[in-house]
């Protein structure tokens, strides 16, 4: 739980993901509080005016790249700002939405 909706730096991730999407409504500080990642997740599926499927879809790409960027920082001892994890998160959404992602695409305003 703690990794996907509560550490800072995943925050910060998503934070900056809602101000690029300019969906505020996906800020963590409107997050409600949840006592698991299954809960979370349904509770960010309802958040209002965002296309549901597309919203799941980055969700599992944030959590993948999240995910990648812990193993980095424990195994390899490299760590990466937020910056550069954004990035990587921008670039895969380009290669979902060019592989055909089409709820991903119209959550990004690329139709």
């Amino acid at each position: 739980m703690h990794l996907f909706s509560e550490c800072r730096f995943t925050r910060r991730i998503w934070a900056d993901i809602s101000t690029w999407l300019t969906k505020l409504s996906l800020q963590p500080t409107n997050w409600k509080q949840t006592a698991s990642v299954h809960e979370w997740w349904s509770a960010l599926a309802k958040t209002q005016g965002v296309p549901r499927k597309g919203l799941k879809s980055l969700v599992i790409l944030v959590r993948w790249e999240v995910w990648l960027e812990h193993n980095a920082r424990i195994f390899n001892r490299t760590e990466a700002p937020s910056f550069v994890v954004i990035t990587k998160i921008r670039d895969e959404v380009s290669l979902w939405t060019m592989a055909g992602a089409m709820h991903l695409a119209r959550l990004i305003g690329r139709v």
